[in-house]
């Protein structure tokens, strides 16, 4: 599990977690109820399901030939790729899959190793789970924030806007929710952290217009990728073929994700952080809940702290 920082991460008691944002400056309600799809007005690709215009001979997405006979495409499913447990590497997850045939929805797990969010997001928008465009987007949170002290103020950071341009570029510390905020604007697309104990979808970037957007799976602690899968699973697990991009306007997908989610939540992968375990990760000490985690770090100075 990924270490936290409790005085700056920890949401506060009775706080609604995860709450959106659609500008950099003001908070949105709560997500709306997902609506059902609209009426499908061109055809949807057989082989990722994607819903493309009238006149495309060939998906826009993955370049399959349409195919009349399969207009609504192969049903869809989701995969859980069991998240990584402590030594583990990524070669060793295990795939487990509800179907055999057809594009999945899959979760694909990202080291956690404090930059879970920034490998993720890297994983999406470039296919690769390096390290180094984890220290670049690291960077680049801190330039934009930097550039522009009269949105991302103290009051919304917690911290001075230097301090925490420092904090964040400190590979120990975590993304969250302000990190997704800026980094919609340097993918130019819309960021959806999905979070597995609400069930509830995140959108950042969501009024800003643009066409494309990533998932992503939150735990509590750990942010892992969602990619449709277009191979069948008997084929070799090749990531090459992944749909890691979606249009804005596919609600197909998120229902796919929330799916997933949901799958999750029924066997309990994720973390309560004001009500599960939590261990300090300097002196080891064991806490029931966040509220004992905050006091010790308020008595000792200890800021990181994970799931018990």
């Amino acid at each position: 599990r990924e270490k936290s920082t409790i005085l700056g991460r920890i949401r506060k008691k009775n706080e609604p977690p995860r709450p959106s944002m659609t500008s950099l400056s003001q908070p949105v309600p709560p997500p709306a109820v997902l609506l059902p799809p609209p009426a499908p007005t061109g055809w949807a690709c057989g082989m990722c399901t994607f819903e493309n215009t009238p006149g495309k001979t060939t998906c826009e997405i993955c370049g399959n030939p349409r195919q009349e006979a399969n207009a609504m495409g192969a049903e869809s499913t989701v995969v859980d790729e069991t998240p990584l447990r402590a030594g583990e590497t990524h070669g060793s997850t295990a795939t487990h899959a509800t179907q055999l045939d057809g594009p999945t929805m899959v979760r694909r797990v990202v080291d956690a190793d404090n930059s879970c969010m920034f490998t993720a997001l890297s994983y999406i928008f470039t296919g690769s789970r390096d390290k180094l465009p984890a220290a670049e987007l690291r960077e680049v949170v801190a330039r934009r924030i930097m550039a522009s002290p009269e949105v991302y103020t103290s009051a919304i950071l917690g911290r001075s806007v230097p301090e925490y341009c420092a904090w964040i570029r400190d590979a120990e510390h975590w993304g969250g929710e302000v990190e997704l905020t800026v980094l919609c604007h340097h993918f130019e697309a819309e960021l959806v952290a999905v979070d597995i104990e609400t069930l509830r979808p995140y959108v950042y970037g969501e009024s800003c217009g643009y066409s494309q957007r990533g998932y992503l799976l939150f735990d509590g602690v750990h942010y892992d990728p969602l990619a449709l899968k277009l191979q069948t699973l008997s084929e070799s697990d090749d990531e090459s073929s992944d749909v890691r991009v979606f249009a804005a306007q596919d609600t197909k997908h998120l229902s796919l994700a929330l799916e997933l989610a949901r799958d999750q939540q029924k066997k309990r992968k994720f973390t309560n952080m004001r009500a599960d375990g939590m261990r300090c990760l300097v002196c080891q000490s064991v806490f029931a809940g966040q509220s004992g985690a905050i006091e010790h770090a308020q008595l000792t100075g200890h800021t990181n702290f994970g799931a018990q």
